[in-house]
């Protein structure tokens, strides 16, 4: 799609439009215009030199966005898009776009090698942690929890009591993510015991 075509499609004419060329392929980047924005974008850009991210264009960008259709109807804004590749690791795709964004850095760290210690150096909320871990913890770290649910049909209370027994453990998660890099073993230690504990608090809230 054109650049004209993109912000058609998606109403962001309020939107600042970037464009850079990658490995012969235009992979395309939206900016918000406000002060926050650029600030957090311009972090992301300083986390990706430091660490040697490469930008690389993966598969068809407007179809990869149009998954956010819904959401973007409504709220009338594209959250920014950078793909990146660590280094010689598998690359992924990571959407700066709040707790998405945090999703999906936390999904490499459980799935993939990636430097951990990028975490927080994009200095986010303490919410929107909060909320990613919470996702991993109901999503990739318990994926039977759904099929739990679907059988007992009491989606509310048990995600909700489930929920509140992981609080405590939210803030010792994060901490532990940020390890010294020279320190890997020490950190799966870390990442090994939060996933049975809270794998535990599952059990328990069945």
């Amino acid at each position: 799609m054109t650049k004209k075509e993109l912000q058609d499609y998606y109403n962001i004419n309020s939107l600042c439009f970037i464009e850079y060329d990658v490995m012969q392929t235009q992979t395309y980047f939206y900016e918000r215009e406000s002060s926050y924005w650029k600030k957090h974008w311009k972090k992301t850009r300083s986390v990706m030199k430091r660490y040697k991210c490469k930008l690389i264009h993966h598969g068809d960008f407007s179809e990869f966005m149009g998954s956010y259709s819904d959401s973007l109807n409504k709220i009338k804004i594209m959250p920014p898009a950078v793909f990146v590749q660590i280094e010689d690791n598998e690359f992924t795709g990571i959407c700066n776009y709040y707790k998405t964004l945090w999703h999906e850095i936390f999904h490499c760290i459980i799935h993939h090698e990636f430097h951990v210690n990028m975490l927080l150096k994009y200095e986010a909320e303490e919410m929107i942690v909060e909320e990613a871990v919470r996702d991993i913890v109901l999503n990739d770290i318990c994926p039977e929890y759904y099929q739990y649910l679907n059988n007992k049909g009491d989606l509310v209370n048990v995600r909700n009591k489930f929920k509140k027994e992981c609080d405590e453990y939210i803030e010792v998660y994060r901490k532990k993510l940020l390890y010294d890099e020279k320190d890997k073993k020490q950190f799966e230690i870390y990442k090994c015991h939060i996933i049975n504990k809270l794998k535990e608090i599952y059990n328990k809230c069945k």
